[in-house]
């Protein structure tokens, strides 16, 4: 079953380049390194992989090819993510977390596999900057299935059963 543009994406891990700058507290002699903002905009995915593929999203799923960032805050942003031009899901929120990476809301599909099969998609992203212009992250996938065909579709996933996850 080979799912169109229309089935979202699976941000496996990303990356980009760049640095911050550390700093030390008066208290503690750890280097801490501080939360960055993004800049407000269009940003392009690349140096994507999947790390854990239960679902066999390699084969199935439509990786995005950017996302836009807005509502810029120090500590929350919001995002929507493309396929091209077709939004993937819905604009979530994000917001700073612990080690400086955020974690965003997560970003729901639905499609049917056939009149009586429903698949469910929730891609739940977490990423940090190291500077405005620069972002590695994650995202976990998963899928899960209901209807009459599911155990059909399931034959298609790695781990032959649903739900599954791939990040």
């Amino acid at each position: 079953m080979r799912c169109s543009a229309a089935i979202f994406f699976g941000v496996l891990s990303f990356s980009g380049m760049g640095c911050v700058g550390s700093f030390e507290s008066a208290e503690d002699t750890a280097i801490v390194e501080p939360a960055v903002a993004p800049l407000e905009g269009r940003w392009e995915f690349f140096g994507t992989d999947w790390e854990d593929d239960e679902c066999n999203a390699v084969e199935y799923i439509v990786e995005p090819t950017a996302f836009i960032t807005s509502d810029v805050e120090e500590d929350s942003f919001k995002m929507k993510v493309y396929e091209n031009a077709s939004l993937l899901g819905q604009q979530v929120s994000c917001d700073l977390g612990e080690e400086a990476t955020y974690a965003c809301g997560a970003i729901t599909q639905e499609w049917s596999a056939d009149s009586a099969t429903m698949i469910y998609l929730q891609a739940t992203p977490s990423m940090g900057f190291s500077d405005e212009q620069s972002a590695t992250g994650e995202v976990e996938v998963v899928l899960d299935c209901q209807g009459s065909g599911c155990a059909q579709v399931a034959t298609t996933s790695n781990s032959g059963v649903f739900p599954c996850s791939s990040t």
